[in-house]
């Protein structure tokens, strides 16, 4: 039951990804490097949670590309490959 309510939550999510079709931020439309970013506000610890809001439109999100999510993960632009940034 578990796992069909999870594959179900991802397809659902995919949908979102795909009704938008690019990122958010830059543009970037391979489908394969699209993401779901959550705001802070929204995030939960549970993913089948967080993911239930966000379909439910109860969380803020954007979709952005791999890299820019990464950006925004890495706000000072510190790359962990090169501690010297630090």
């Amino acid at each position: 039951m578990a796992k069909k309510y999870w594959n179900k939550l991802k397809e659902d999510i995919l949908k979102i990804i795909q009704s938008i079709g690019k990122c958010q931020r830059c543009g970037f439309s391979d489908i394969r490097a699209l993401e779901i970013h959550h705001t802070k506000e929204g995030k939960s610890k549970n993913d089948y949670k967080e993911m239930k809001l966000i379909i439910e439109g109860k969380i803020q999100y954007e979709v952005l590309c791999a890299n820019c999510h990464t950006i925004e993960h890495n706000p000072r632009n510190l790359n962990p490959l090169y501690p010297s940034q630090i």
